[in-house]
């Protein structure tokens, strides 16, 4: 056999090698970057790299950013393993975009409706225009069917409509099919509204805030995106002022704020935020994929990028992401939620006793007026 044939691979199985892992450093990490913590996919393809080729690793951490790139350029890290856009091109060479993620826009939550707001949001610009023309219609009726001016017509419209007696009489079967259809159409009016007014008074409804891009440039909102992602956000938002600060603090800044929102990762969003009080858009920015970066001239760069598109091309990322990071903290996320949602309750039922109290003082107006009416007649009649 030839020598020539022969080919050793020195990279093949490694020992006492060790690669110079950097990690992104976040104020809110709350593990040890000495011991990895198995449920992050960034530690567990180190993990699984380092053991595939029988090798060790040191492990630092620096901010996104600038902090990260320096030390790659500079050689004194090998591998940046936390996750980058794969858009950002920073002059150093990138993994195989092994990981799949949504771009989410985050504000302040706007807080919870009154009972008041609430019950002023059923009266919408179409709903007072419905009740106007009802209210016209019935009234004229009314003053055509009694022969006296429109003052009294309306006085009985609102007399009808808080349940006091009407008194008037309608011969002819054309004002009564007319009074009938008018009078079932305020009846279905009125059903619909208090079947509805209880469920809707008793859950906690957000007021509603910005929900698209297009309101967010339109009204000129500060955004807060990460270091090394100005840029990109500047090509979307040309009109808007963008600064970068670390994500992970983003919450912090919009307590501060008003007219503010954060750019982040869905994954980073429920990991890092405060979601209590923080909210995403419903439309997504845009999907895009996310990869590592290497420092020049790394002689495992190569390898490891080919283990990596192994892992993605067999759903073993994929598989991580959902079942062992992704899943459990969208559970722990929506526990949260219900845990809170139960502490809070702006309307309960005891507070609908403004209802029952109108509706009493209500009957009670009916009553009288019953009363004075019966009284009034028979005195008006013995007089005449």
């Amino acid at each position: 056999v030839s020598c020539s044939n022969l080919h050793y691979n020195k990279l093949r199985v490694l020992h006492h090698f060790k690669i110079n892992a950097l990690f992104h450093k976040h104020k809110k990490m709350k593990r040890n970057t000495n011991k990895p913590l198995l449920g992050h996919l960034d530690w567990l393809i180190l993990e699984l790299v380092t053991k595939s080729i029988n090798a060790t690793y040191n492990v630092t951490t620096e901010p996104p950013g600038p902090p990260c790139i320096k030390r790659l350029v500079n050689g004194q890290s090998d591998w940046l393993v936390s996750f980058e856009l794969m858009e950002w091109n920073i002059g150093l060479p990138p993994s195989f975009p092994f990981y799949w993620s949504e771009i989410l826009l985050v504000r302040k939550t706007s807080g919870y409706m009154s009972t008041l707001a609430k019950i002023l949001s059923l009266f919408t610009p179409s709903t007072i225009c419905l009740e106007s023309i009802i209210f016209l219609m019935f009234s004229i009726l009314l003053m055509i069917i009694n022969g006296r001016g429109f003052s009294y017509a309306a006085l009985d419209v609102i007399r009808l409509l808080t349940d006091t007696s009407l008194v008037t009489r309608i011969d002819k079967l054309a004002w009564r099919i007319f009074f009938a259809t008018i009078l079932i159409n305020v009846v279905l009016t009125n059903g619909i509204f208090q079947s509805s007014i209880a469920s809707f008074l008793t859950k906690p409804h957000e007021i509603k805030g910005v929900d698209t891009i297009e309101e967010i440039k339109r009204l000129r909102w500060k955004i807060f995106t990460s270091p090394g992602t100005k840029q990109h956000v500047r090509n979307e938002c040309p009109n808007n002022e963008i600064i970068e600060i670390e994500g992970d603090i983003c919450d912090e800044y919009l307590h501060n704020q008003t007219n503010a929102i954060c750019v982040s990762l869905r994954e980073f969003y429920y990991e890092y935020y405060n979601t209590s009080s923080t909210t995403i858009l419903k439309e997504v920015v845009r999907s895009t994929y996310l990869n590592s970066k290497f420092r020049h001239d790394w002689p495992m760069y190569e390898r490891i990028n080919n283990m990596m598109i192994r892992m993605y091309e067999s759903g073993i990322t994929d598989c991580w992401l959902k079942k062992i990071y992704l899943i459990p903290k969208l559970k722990d996320q929506a526990d949260q939620i219900d845990r809170e949602s139960a502490k809070y309750e702006p309307v309960h039922l005891e507070a609908l006793k403004f209802s029952f109290q109108l509706l009493s003082i209500g009957l009670s107006i009916a009553f009288i007026v019953f009363l004075l009416e019966v009284i009034w007649i028979p005195l008006t009649s013995i007089s005449a």
